[in-house]
């Protein structure tokens, strides 16, 4: 529950900045969204998960970008990865 709220808040933070992201699920509660632009640093939690498709992977496949930490001990950078396209 905690994930879907970051996601709902980062999503809203965008369209506020006069973003053009928008989300879409693939219909079952633990798919996550799938935005056209990825957030700024600094504006997903670390370890909550968005999908990306900005056209950088190619046909059929998005990027799958994974929040990272960037304050404290234990700094952790976001990470990104190509994935297959998940079924509507």
């Amino acid at each position: 529950m905690a994930r879907r709220a970051a996601a709902i808040l980062v999503l809203g933070a965008s369209l506020l900045a006069g973003g053009t992201c928008w989300a879409q699920t693939a219909g079952f509660p633990n798919s996550a969204p799938i935005v056209l632009e990825e957030p700024p640093e600094g504006q997903m939690a670390p370890g909550m998960v968005l999908l990306v498709d900005d056209g950088s992977c190619g046909k059929g496949r998005v990027k799958q970008v994974t929040g990272g930490e960037i304050a404290g001990l234990n700094a952790r950078p976001r990470t990104r990865k190509c994935v297959a396209r998940p079924a509507r």
